[in-house]
């Protein structure tokens, strides 16, 4: 048998012309021409691979789309654009600075630099960065906090057009030459803070006097050289003054009697004034006019005051009459310190005080009878201080939590309170904040039960702050509970209860071991030595 063998492009006899010239090899330059349009065109439809499937088989090219990325923020106007960078603070602006050109620019917007804040960079951002951002905000800013930047030097630019609020609270290097030459230079400040500054006297008083006739707000606290009798005499010009601030700062009978002449007064902070007596709280109130019951309360000029700061005085009972009925919208009360108030005198104040929601009665010489008395009458008490207060027990303390529905922080640090006061705490149905700092009479099963009423009621979630060895599993069991893994909640508290109950008994077999050791008998009594020692003293009774 003869095979014929096919000859050579024998294979495109039966093809129709338009497959044979698709089948032509092509040029060296169609080959490239044809393979760069290939690469940039893709198929919609698989490629048949037979080479008879070809006949009337169309062909349909489609041009390639690739991604490309799109700023959808330029597309904004430049009023949304200010707007978005609005919400950013100082730092997160100046790492825009370096974006680009048109960042930079949008960044120097005036809209963006009305307030300047310092607090979270003040002591990484050097001198010379300081000063220039401090000549670019300059005709902008209208709030500027420099709070404990101690790389300020006399020489800084210290001229700003639309300045309203100062902040130098911790500026040391700042001279009063400086200071005062920077009150003259800016008139109608609102808010002024020079707390610290030693370089702060009579002069610097006198300057902001001048220049700023409507100061609302004044903090003065811990300057040194500023007098009593330049100080009694420039609070007279503030008549608008709504916050004053002099801690540790010397007081006599004319300062509260200029104090007693600010109508608008809302915040007063007095702490630490160690000269501060109970005749110059009545003065402050009543001013010079005699105190009876002649006397209406219309005398009393204090009835707009909201919070009040006497922490750390040497007032006594004595001042609870001139501050009963005086004081009706009061709604933030610090004693702290003050070891001669009594229960007595508390509970004849808070009477009057309906409004409070603060209340600080750290280190302070109170009992059960004065928690009993902000139980029945300061319904809308929210923060508590207690710490310190040796003299309270779990019976007040647990009238406060049963009684105040609006209570969300109590602090009870260094007390005798005992595990009854958590087990108050996990059964109630709101949310709040504890702390039990050095508690000696707390043990870790009344921490427990905390975080066994949050994975319980995780809506009423109650964070605690407790003894440094507590804290981790503490804060654990609370990060679980926030991210809703209430199964990692429970397993954190079956290990922690694993954990504590190995460690008690470890403690215990230790005890045991060393009581062996020194030759003690622990029974009900209490330990015994029945060793040598023992022996060695029963030689006399008597004796």
């Amino acid at each position: 048998m003869i095979l014929s063998m096919p000859r050579r492009g024998g294979g495109q006899a039966n093809m129709p012309a338009h497959a044979k010239e698709a089948s032509r090899p092509q040029s060296r330059e169609a080959s490239a021409a044809t393979g760069t349009r290939a690469r940039s065109k893709t198929l919609t439809t698989p490629l048949a691979t037979p080479a008879e499937e070809l006949n009337g088989f169309s062909w349909n090219w489609s041009e390639s789309t690739s991604p490309t990325s799109t700023n959808h923020f330029e597309a904004l106007p430049r009023e949304l654009q200010t707007h978005v960078l609005f919400f950013l603070q100082t730092k997160e602006l100046v790492r825009c600075m370096p974006v680009c050109r048109a960042w930079q620019e949008l960044v120097y917007d005036g809209a963006l630099w009305k307030v300047l804040d310092t607090e979270t960079f003040y002591a990484q951002i050097p001198a010379v960065q300081l000063r220039k951002m401090l000549e670019r905000a300059a005709p902008y800013v209208q709030h500027l906090n420099l709070r404990g930047c101690t790389q300020l030097r006399d020489d800084m630019p210290f001229t700003f057009v639309n300045l309203q609020s100062i902040n130098f609270e911790g500026c040391r290097t700042l001279g009063g030459g400086t200071l005062n030459a920077f009150f003259s230079r800016h008139e109608n400040l609102a808010a002024v803070d020079v707390s610290g500054l030693q370089a702060i006297d009579a002069s610097s008083l006198l300057a902001l006097e001048s220049h700023s006739p409507r100061l609302e707000a004044l903090n003065i606290s811990y300057t040194k050289n500023v007098l009593v009798t330049g100080m009694a005499k420039t609070l007279k010009a503030w008549p608008e003054l709504q916050d004053l601030r002099i801690a540790e700062c010397g007081v006599s009978s004319a300062v509260m009697h200029s104090i007693h002449g600010l109508k608008r007064l809302r915040r007063l902070c007095l702490s630490g004034c160690l000269n501060l007596k109970d005749t110059d709280l009545k003065t402050m109130i009543y001013g010079h006019a005699p105190f009876g019951l002649h006397y209406p309360e219309r005398t009393a000029r204090m009835t707009h005051l909201v919070h009040l700061d006497i922490s750390r005085t040497r007032l006594t009972d004595a001042c609870i009459q001139y501050m009963c009925g005086t004081l009706p919208k009061l709604e933030k009360l610090e004693v702290a310190g003050i070891t001669e108030l009594t229960d007595a005198g508390i509970t004849q104040l808070v009477q009057h005080c309906p409004r409070l929601t603060h209340v600080d009665f750290e280190d302070c010489s109170i009992g059960d009878g004065a928690l009993q008395a902000l139980a029945s009458s300061c319904r809308k008490l929210r923060h508590l201080q207690l710490s310190h207060c040796s003299n309270i027990t779990d019976i007040g303390v647990l009238q406060l939590i049963d009684n105040l529905p609006a209570l969300q922080h109590l602090d009870l640090d260094n007390t005798k309170i005992t595990n009854r006061v958590l087990s108050g705490v996990a059964a109630k149905t709101t949310s709040m904040r504890i702390s039990l700092y050095d508690c000696p009479n707390i043990s870790w099963t009344g921490v427990l039960s905390i975080l066994t009423s949050n994975s319980t009621r995780p809506t009423h979630l109650k964070k605690l702050k407790t003894f440094y060895g507590w804290q981790r599993p503490v804060d654990g069991h609370t990060r679980a509970i926030l991210k809703g893994d209430l199964h990692s909640a429970r397993e954190i508290e079956k290990a922690w209860t694993q954990y504590m109950m190995q460690s008690s008994e470890e403690i215990m077999r230790g005890e045991a071991g060393r009581s062996r050791f020194l030759g003690l008998d622990v029974g009900e009594a209490g330990p015994r030595i029945v060793g040598r020692e023992t022996r060695r003293r029963r030689g006399c009774v008597i004796m």
